[in-house]
Formats: C-alpha cells, sequence, structure tokens
C-alpha cells in the first residue's frame, strides 16, 4: 500500500470521563492503607508486570504498595505465576468505576508493556488525574508525550527509580497531573469519527468518478 493511501485514527478519551468514582466498592479502595502504585494488566508476557513487581521489596520499604488490577490471561502467560509480597495486592477483574477510583487515590499508574497498538491504559490514567510512567516502547511515547515519565521496559531498576521519584516529589506528581489532562485532550472519540467519515466520504467521490476505458 502506497504512504499517500494511510491515516491515521488515535483511540478517544472520553468515555473515561463517564466513569462514576462515588460508585466503586470501597473495600476494594481502601485494600491498601498506604501510598501505592496502580499496576494494570494481566500476565500475558508482552504486559511485562514482572519488571514492576520484582521492585517491590524496595518500594515497600518506602512505604508504598503496589496493587494489581485485572484478570490471569493465563492463555498467554506461559505458566507464568503471580509475584507474591506484602505490600503487593491482586484486586482481579474491577469495573469501570472502581478503575475510575483507584486511578484517582493512586500515587501513580504505571504501564510497562513491551506491545500495544495505542495504549489506552495511559491516557485513562491521565484523565482521571494520575500520574504515569511507560515504557519508552512501541506507541507509547506518542501517546504520553511529556506529560508521562518513561522507564526501559527490561530494568526493574528504572521502573522502581520512577516510582520512588513520584513518591517524593508532590510538585512532580502536580505537574504531570496537569499535564496528562491537558494532553488527553489531544485524542478524541469524535475526533476520530469525523476522519473516518472524510475518509469514507473521499472513497465514494472516487468511486463515482467514471473509469478510463482499459
Amino acid at each position: 500500500c502506497s504512504k499517500e493511501k494511510l491515516f491515521i485514527v488515535y483511540n478517544g478519551h472520553e468515555h473515561a470521563l463517564r466513569w462514576d468514582a462515588s460508585r466503586a466498592d470501597q473495600r476494594l479502595i481502601n485494600l491498601s492503607n498506604r501510598r501505592y502504585v496502580l499496576l494494570l494488566g494481566s500476565h500475558a508476557k508482552h504486559k511485562n508486570v514482572d519488571v514492576v513487581l520484582s521492585g517491590a521489596p524496595a518500594l515497600d520499604a518506602a512505604g508504598v504498595d503496589v496493587v494489581v488490577v485485572g484478570g490471569a490471561s493465563g492463555i498467554f502467560a506461559n505458566g507464568a505465576r503471580e509475584i507474591r509480597g506484602g505490600n503487593i495486592f491482586y484486586t482481579g477483574y474491577v469495573t469501570d468505576d472502581e478503575l475510575a477510583a483507584l486511578f484517582e487515590n493512586a500515587m501513580c499508574f504505571a504501564f510497562p508493556s513491551k506491545t500495544e497498538g495505542f495504549g489506552t491504559p495511559p491516557l485513562e490514567a491521565m484523565v482521571r488525574g494520575c500520574p504515569v510512567i511507560c515504557a519508552d516502547a512501541a506507541s507509547l511515547p506518542e501517546v504520553g508525550g511529556d506529560a508521562i515519565l518513561y522507564a526501559n521496559p527490561d530494568k526493574p531498576a528504572e521502573w522502581t527509580a520512577r516510582i520512588l521519584s513520584l513518591a517524593n516529589s508532590e510538585e512532580l506528581r502536580t505537574e504531570l497531573v496537569a499535564k496528562g489532562k491537558e494532553r488527553a485532550k489531544m485524542f478524541s472519540w469524535k475526533e476520530g469519527a469525523r476522519i473516518y467519515i472524510e475518509q469514507m466520504l473521499n472513497l465514494t467521490s472516487q468511486e463515482s468518478r467514471p473509469r478510463l476505458p482499459v
């Protein structure tokens, strides 16, 4: 396919604005009574959650917990087992409203995935006012821009360092929250729909043109 025929349509952010954190189960929100890092994803290999979980002992020493949201997705996990620790909490499946509450109460959101076609969770976190740390891989820097922190998906120490930098600086957290909310506005379902319609109308226009004889 020629480059001229390609176009990009991003995912949107508006759906996350409709989530209602007040409807969340408070027992879930109170699972951790300390500051916590929110980690969203299964044990699917590309989600790479272990790169964050391996730093749990250092985070525990700093008074930080890790809350892991999501199903097991064992079919992709190659026999992986859950990493256990006194400061690691697994919630399993949660509703959108509960995810909103977890975002809003988290110290930060970590997304170490190595492969994403877009990467919607970091965008959702930004919408809900949660600072984000992402892998510097795949499409994620294109989504996050300068509104999030990045870490190498193969270097656990970088993830622990980024998390602790947020734990030790409320100023940095506040800065990222503001940048994230502004950045999220760039990604709109309405704008995506407009681009698709524009392209379909363009194709219709081309089809209606008289064809030259072969």
